[in-house]
Formats: structure tokens, C-alpha cells, sequence
């Protein structure tokens, strides 16, 4: 779940920023979003510190729903993330729904190794394999048959 508001954790900050955010009025918040992976650092009776690469952030008990653990992900869950080291799994057994976007999205989410383990037939068939796109609207039929007139949007 996106955490628009999260608060940042003012004693983590170095020395002028820690001033520049004791003078303010609302404590300091940053944006984190849905898939981000962050270490647990510090776990205190009140709150807890989870480190978003470099950037510290309170979380309360009632924010916990926010956060799940994130050592074991699904590909899905990753996009968007990137992380330090990737574990790949695709088992022959899954090969039904191993393509080659799904690969690509899992290696790319690596910061600095990603070890594979597969077979060699169920890699080099999601490899050849590649993901059925096509999505049924009927969005072209929209606007290839209305005039500019019917779909145009008005300046606000």
C-alpha cells in the first residue's frame, strides 16, 4: 500500500537537516510507494525505523498494515523495486506460466547478482515463450469510430 505520508525519522538526519526540520511546524513526511523493500534498522517500544536506501522512516503499530516482510516476493510484487540480490526461481513445474517478460521483470529487479535456478528446458521455454498482451476493450473501436468532436476533453 502507498504511504504518502510517511514520517521521517528527524534523529537519523544529519546535523542541518535536523535543524532545518525541529524548526517545522508538521513533522517531515516522503512519499513511499507500494513495492519498495526497506531493512528493519531500530525497533523501539513505540515505533519502528525501516531504512528505504538511505532514507529513514518512522513506523507506528498502527502503520504496520502498510508493510509486509519482504524476503521472499513474487515477481509481481517486486516491479517497480529494485533489489540487492535476486534469488529466480522457475521450476519446470510452473512452466505453464514462466514467459520471458515475466524473466526479464525478475533479473532486471537485481542491484548487484541474481542467481537463477531452473532447468535449462524450463528457461529456454519461457525465453521462447512471450506474454499475451492483448487486452479485449473495446477502446479502438471507440475512437476509431467517434468523431474528435465526441471524445475531445475540455481545458479546465
Amino acid at each position: 500500500m502507498n504511504n504518502y505520508k510517511a514520517e521521517l525519522d528527524v534523529k537519523s538526519m544529519d546535523h542541518w537537516k535536523c535543524e532545518f526540520y525541529s524548526n517545522q511546524e508538521d513533522k517531515p513526511t516522503t512519499f513511499i510507494a507500494n513495492g519498495e523493500t526497506g531493512i528493519v534498522k531500530e525497533i523501539y517500544q513505540s515505533y519502528m525505523i525501516i531504512d528505504f536506501d538511505g532514507i529513514m522512516v518512522k513506523y507506528y503499530p498502527s502503520d504496520l498494515n502498510m508493510i509486509g516482510l519482504g524476503y521472499s516476493i513474487t515477481i509481481h510484487k517486486s516491479q517497480g523495486s529494485s533489489i540487492k540480490a535476486v534469488i529466480l526461481v522457475s521450476p519446470q513445474n510452473h512452466i505453464f506460466m514462466l514467459n520471458s517478460n515475466l524473466l526479464y521483470v525478475g533479473l532486471t529487479r537485481m542491484k548487484e547478482v541474481c542467481y537463477h535456478l531452473g532447468t535449462l528446458q524450463s528457461v529456454n521455454q519461457a525465453v521462447g515463450k512471450k506474454a499475451n498482451l492483448t487486452r479485449n476493450t473495446w477502446m479502438q473501436h471507440l475512437l476509431t469510430t467517434m468523431s474528435e468532436d465526441e471524445y475531445h476533453v475540455p481545458e479546465l
